[in-house]
């Protein structure tokens, strides 16, 4: 059973890119703190802000030491990125910071690839089934869907508790795309993926990326090999 949820307040997308914006041109982990406190001080209050600015800082600030080159990359590539490109960059981030994030894209990208919408007690379901059932997984849970509805990646379905999917975000650049497989690859703790399942992953259910297998052969970061005479992608 996994144990710490972390992520379970509504954390929207301008505060998400804010807290970039703000760690690209201030690396005071002090100084981010207080610049986001000021920021989000209309619009969260007392110790909701304080809760929110704690999970920004674990996305972007205090990340795992063995994230910080993918995240010093991540940082990059976002001052040249486009609107989509950052809600791809921002899901990398979250994917790693938040296993509870990992595991609820995973079921929820896998009901909408088999139909177009989702409720939200089969999610529950199943997140209960690695994480044990307890009242503040299903706040946190809640949680994560309202921000994907604010990040423009699901909307409300016609009944309280259905979720729909919305037109994939298409990502062009190609270092955006590897990243999120990066990212992935990484969150998971899969030594390999079949390059087959790249462009239909689960957790990048949002995003249509298009990755060719010409894509790995140029960037060292990613090793190509053949098991079982299936092309697999690692790291």
């Amino acid at each position: 059973m996994l144990d710490r949820i972390g992520f379970d307040r509504v954390v929207k997308l301008n505060w998400l890119n804010k807290t970039v914006e703000i760690y690209n041109q201030e690396k005071d982990f002090k100084k981010v703190k207080l610049d986001l406190d000021y920021y989000l001080r209309d619009d969260v209050g007392g110790d909701n802000r304080r809760k929110t600015i704690n999970i920004l800082i674990r996305t972007w600030v205090n990340v795992d030491p063995v994230h910080v080159a993918i995240r010093d990359k991540a940082l990059d590539l976002f001052k040249m990125a486009d609107a989509n490109e950052r809600i791809a960059i921002q899901w990398s981030m979250l994917l790693l910071a938040y296993p509870i994030f990992d595991n609820l894209t995973a079921v929820a990208g896998k009901l909408l690839n088999l139909q177009d919408e989702f409720l939200l007690s089969m999610v529950r379901r199943r997140i209960y089934e690695l994480w044990g059932e307890r009242s503040t997984l299903q706040y946190a849970i809640d949680k994560m869907i309202r921000s994907q509805i604010d990040w423009g990646v699901l909307s409300d379905g016609e009944k309280p508790g259905e979720y729909k999917r919305i037109q994939p975000l298409e990502i062009k650049n190609k270092e955006v795309k590897l990243l999120l497989i990066e990212a992935y690859l990484l969150a998971s703790g899969k030594p390999h993926l079949q390059f087959v399942e790249v462009n239909k992953l689960d957790e990048l259910f949002p995003f249509k990326l298009d990755i060719g297998l010409d894509d790995f052969h140029t960037v060292d970061k990613f090793k190509l090999n053949k098991m079982g005479g299936e092309v697999v992608i690692g790291l």
